[in-house]
């Protein structure tokens, strides 16, 4: 660099940097040398709030603009995005080129070059809206904030806590419950098997045990398709049950991460998403439900922020549109989750944290079983006894 850039120069170069999106480790020296150039303040820790009150960094994004379209002075908000960020590197441990943070940049040094007073591509009406546009762009901006935090709700519970309460479940009952309904089949396949023979013999008709089998194999395929289905549940839980637990730490990054790509790709919030990145979020889906941060850091690197100054680029009508959307999509994934609550394993939340309720649940299975053992033994003597005859 020959020499200190002017405000609107280094206004233009961050801002042409942002929107290609090509950020490295070298620009982070190279940034904070360039706002050093400026004298920018840096404020951390308790100072970062308490120093910029007119730029609510944690706000929505819609309200975010707004404030920044107020601020007039260039030192104040370079200094403001300079520390906030040195609070994304340091505190956050992301990068301010990732897809949540990079639209704020974008805007911040777009709002900078029209301070320091250079001309601003393709946003010539962005001054000029009208209350009732901006009011509605803000509106579909808390929208999304909303379904993305339920749709975060709906699959932390759908792929997190029924996937655990099923297993603790299965852990605790599930051999029981298998043994039980295995019994049940048996008895009823002997049942049938003395009906059979029993009508052979008021016809005179020839016994053929190996041929009776095969007709009783037949007609309970799926009830051994059941049995295998319970087997595998029960084989699934104990693999479950075996997974490493994540520590504290490590699953608030995976929920960060994960909440990360729905924003970004779920079609709820991005009605134009590709099958590529469909198929992203489905692979970040599967992760989630494993506890698979490895694969989730590796897919966040894979997100990129497609939207390009959506809000601006919108008409009155689209957005109108988008926002009833979005609305519709809030109320379905609240009934989803209600019918979730509403069902097995979710219902088995309350006789799991029970011990009384446990404790009964098992003598019941096991008195179940020694019920059906004593039955399968009644007809297997009258069975033996048909077929002496």
């Amino acid at each position: 660099m020959g020499g200190k850039l002017n405000e609107r120069d280094f206004a233009k170069k961050w801002l042409d940097i942002f929107r290609k999106g090509e950020g490295n480790g070298n620009l982070i020296d190279d940034f904070q040398k360039d706002c050093d150039s400026f004298e920018f303040l840096l404020y951390i820790g308790k100072d970062f709030h308490l120093f910029f009150p007119k730029i609510p960094f944690f706000e929505s994004l819609a309200i975010l603009k707004e404030s920044l379209l107020q601020i007039d002075d260039f030192r104040y908000l370079g200094s403001g995005m300079y520390s906030y960020w040195n609070y994304i590197i340091n505190n956050e441990k992301e990068s301010p080129f990732s897809p949540n943070h990079r639209e704020f940049f974008i805007f911040g040094f777009s709002r900078l070059l029209e301070i320091s007073g250079g001309e601003l591509e393709n946003r010539s009406n962005e001054m000029i809206l009208s209350p009732e546009f901006e009011k509605l762009q803000q509106e579909v901006e808390r929208l999304k904030v909303e379904v993305c935090m339920i749709l975060l709700e709906r699959d932390e519970l759908k792929y997190v806590e029924c996937e655990n309460i099923e297993m603790a479940y299965l852990l605790s009952f599930g051999s029981l419950e298998y043994r039980a309904y295995e019994l049940h089949c048996q008895v009823l396949r002997v049942k049938r098997k003395i009906s059979i023979i029993q009508r052979l013999k008021n016809r005179q008709e020839k016994i053929n045990v190996m041929d009776i089998e095969d007709l009783l194999d037949q007609e309970f395929a799926e009830y051994r398709k059941k049995l295998e289905e319970q087997m595998n549940k029960l084989k699934d839980a104990i693999d479950r049950s075996q997974w490493d637990v994540l520590s504290e730490e490590d699953a608030k990054e995976c929920k960060k991460l994960y909440r990360m790509i729905v924003k970004a790709l779920h079609p709820d919030l991005n009605p134009n998403v590709t099958p590529t990145q469909l198929n992203l979020l489905q692979n970040a889906i599967e992760a989630y439900e494993r506890g698979d941060l490895h694969t989730l850091r590796i897919l966040s690197l894979m997100v990129e922020d497609s939207r390009e100054e959506e809000f601006l680029g919108n008409s009155m009508e689209q957005l109108l549109r988008e926002r009833d959307n979005l609305l519709d999509a809030m109320e379905n994934i609240q009934i989803e989750i209600a019918t979730i609550k509403s069902n097995y394993p979710y219902t088995m939340k309350a006789l799991l944290n029970d011990p009384d309720q446990m404790k009964e649940r098992k003598r019941a299975l096991n008195e179940r079983i020694l019920e059906l053992e004593e039955v399968l033994e009644f007809y297997l003597k009258k069975c033996r006894n048909i077929m002496e005859d």
